[in-house]
């Protein structure tokens, strides 16, 4: 049974040609100048998943870490699959975001055209192709840009399922709307959506609804199963989250009280109306972005307020008249309102990007207002001549804005430096990707900004980038390996007789690529440990020579291994003391994650004191150890490791050298 007003005339060929128009504008902002993306840590952690899973490395449970402390689930690492099973590449993957997001677009059409006509597709559709922010939330692997398509779905399925009573749409609506809350956890806001529609649709209930409920819990049971396993694993986590709520997870937020706040609002407003969109360029750079555009901002504002009357209209409409329309109307107003409105409670921390959820919905009430403003003119065919020419300069006129607007942005965003905005675009890192992967090495280490895959960020985009090699390890300033066998040497400090590879300018950085061997160590450059050949630590590692600068208050350690890669991470004892013995200052940290340890290596790490400067002059020695740290229900539990002597007997914990 049909309850609801359905445009069902078909397409003229004026309106073909408008529909195809608003494609290619979707598809060039999101798919136009793919390597002007940004890939970062999230970004890489979440295509490490998902490139595990088209290899066949198994199917992950949970996604990647949230803001709230608790793992996403892993639907977002499901949807990333699919381009992965094509290309290990990045850019093919944030392309196929795009194409989800040009799907978004004309799913919002068909919608628009579904339940207000022609106009109003025409309008919503043109505007949500180019939105500015719509634009940003579409082109790079991030939770928040995988959205748009599946809340239009999700809504719409709700609108046929419930309101027309279409079976196919019930049996899909609840699925749906577990997979998109899976997607990111904002998306909490549809619930009152679906429960509205529950209620307009009660007697419009079939079978298929009720059979929908176990396909709903097969999409959510593997997430449950993994936030159980995680719980089993991590039982101190779940229960300070539990105890002290999502807040325990934001310091700033623990002593304010609950209350009211105006972000929310702030935030979608700029979010529609695609105001702000400078703030890519950064806090250094913005104004001279600024400088080379047209101030549209104020037909922007203009924009939002014409956004602005027409769901007051709906609103108005609503409270004034109960039609077959009414459900849609009312539906699109909760859509709308729902998520600045729990937001502005400051329950949480809200963030600009919670707000790409009611995009299709702003889109949708504007143009549903446009076409009852249509309606509502005058039967003169000149006045409606007039006004319908007025409305598409206007449409047309701020479109373009909003296109000139954005392909100006990236194209400065390519080429600027932008710290605190816009991240390297991925496109700088390709040629050097495509550089590494074609030598393929069989072994490569990489001097980046730290030892942690998924911690640390340069490290994390690496190490996807690198995915198809076969052994991979990660350096920092600090560390270095001069290895056995040789290996390629990526690094991000390039020198005069290398061959460089610049990022958009020479002040963001730029790397080289050369090949490090064994007899690139200098041992001139150290002192020799003399009875390096009587000591040897359980975990193989042999102290060899060291560098002690007194000016800096820095220790450099070298040492040759025999086994690895080990399970366990190996951090080292740096114990100065004094002429008397006495232990006066330390400079403990990392040695070399266990994994990157390799039989035959040369290994140098660096120890600088950070403290205690004043009291250098009195260091006369060091005492050097490796030790273990594990994490237990009582704290970190350390165990040193013993130092043994060329018979193999233990002999103590430390080595001691004398400066």
């Amino acid at each position: 049974m049909q309850n609801v007003s359905i445009y069902t005339k078909k397409p003229t060929s004026l309106e073909w040609l408008a529909f195809a128009v608003i494609v290619i504008i979707a598809a060039v902002l999101r798919l136009g100048a793919p390597g002007i993306v940004e890939f970062k840590r999230d970004e890489a952690n979440l295509s490490s998943l998902a490139l595990d899973m088209a290899r066949g490395r198994g199917i992950p449970l949970l996604g990647i870490d949230s803001s709230v402390g608790i793992r996403n689930a892993p639907v977002n690492a499901w949807i990333m699959a699919v381009p992965y099973l094509f290309s290990s590449d990045p850019v093919v993957a944030t392309q196929y975001v795009g194409l989800l997001n040009v799907g978004a677009v004309i799913l919002t059409y068909l919608l628009a055209r579904r339940y207000y006509g022609p106009i109003a597709a025409v309008s919503a559709g043109l505007m949500f192709a180019v939105s500015p922010w719509a634009v940003v939330y579409s082109r790079k692997i991030w939770a928040q840009d995988l959205l748009p398509l599946f809340i239009v779905a999700t809504v719409a399925t709700g609108l046929i399922g419930f309101v027309e009573g279409k079976r196919w749409a019930q049996w899909l609506h609840l699925p749906l709307l577990s997979w998109t809350g899976q997607i990111h956890y904002v998306t909490f806001v549809l619930i009152p959506i679906t429960l509205l529609l529950l209620f307009i649709g009660r007697r419009r209930l079939t079978r298929a609804f009720y059979l929908s409920l176990v396909l709903t819990v097969l999409i959510t049971l593997p997430f449950l199963i993994g936030i159980a396993q995680e719980a089993r694993a991590h039982p101190e986590e779940f229960q300070r989250i539990a105890t002290s709520g999502i807040k325990a997870n934001q310091p700033s937020d623990k002593a304010r009280p609950l209350g009211l706040t105006g972000d929310a609002a702030q935030f979608a407003w700029l979010t529609i109306t695609g105001t702000d969109i400078h703030s890519f360029a950064g806090a250094d750079a913005f104004r001279q972005y600024l400088a080379s555009v047209p101030n549209a901002y104020p037909i922007f504002n203009a924009f939002g307020v014409l956004m602005l009357l027409a769901a007051i209209w709906l609103w108005v409409r609503t409270l004034m008249r109960s039609d077959a329309r009414t459900p849609v109307d009312l539906t699109l107003l909760v859509w709308l309102v729902f998520t600045p409105l729990v937001f502005s409670l400051t329950w949480t921390r809200v963030y600009p990007h919670y707000m790409v959820v009611i995009l299709p919905a702003a889109f949708l009430v504007l143009g549903a207002g446009l076409s009852d403003a249509w309606r509502g003119l005058s039967d003169n065919p000149l006045v409606r001549r007039l006004v319908l020419t007025f409305g598409l300069v206007t449409l047309v006129s701020i479109a373009g804005l909003d296109v000139w607007l954005k392909v100006s942005l990236l194209n400065f965003l390519n080429v600027t430096n932008t710290p605190g905005g816009f991240g390297t675009p991925l496109g700088y890192f390709s040629p050097i990707r495509e550089k590494v992967v074609a030598e393929q090495p069989a072994h490569t280490l990489a001097n980046l900004d730290g030892q942690y895959i998924g911690y640390h960020d340069e490290t994390t985009v690496w190490n996807f980038l690198l995915y198809d090699l076969p052994d991979r390890r990660y350096l920092d300033d600090v560390t270095e390996i001069y290895p056995a066998e040789p290996a390629l040497y990526l690094s991000h400090h390039c020198t005069d007789q290398t061959q460089n590879y610049y990022l958009r300018t020479a002040q963001e950085g730029c790397y080289t690529i050369t090949t490090r061997r064994a007899g690139d160590f200098d041992p001139a450059a150290y002192t020799p440990i003399t009875d390096a050949d009587q000591f040897r630590f359980a975990n193989s590692a042999q102290l060899t020579a060291y560098r002690w600068d007194t000016q800096q208050g820095c220790l450099t350690v070298v040492w040759n291994t025999e086994r690895g890669p080990f399970t366990e991470d190996f951090s080292m004892a740096v114990q100065f003391v004094n002429n008397s013995g006495e232990r006066i200052l330390n400079a403990d940290g990392l040695s070399l994650r266990g994994q990157y340890w390799r039989p035959g290596d040369i290994v140098t790490r660096r120890f600088c004191l950070p403290y205690g400067q004043e009291r250098i002059a009195e260091i006369t020695g060091v005492l050097l150890g490796f030790y273990t740290s594990t994490d237990t229900p009582e704290g970190k539990r350390f165990e040193d490791v013993p130092l043994l002597d060329h018979t193999g007997a233990e002999i103590g914990r430390k080595q001691e050298i004398k400066f």
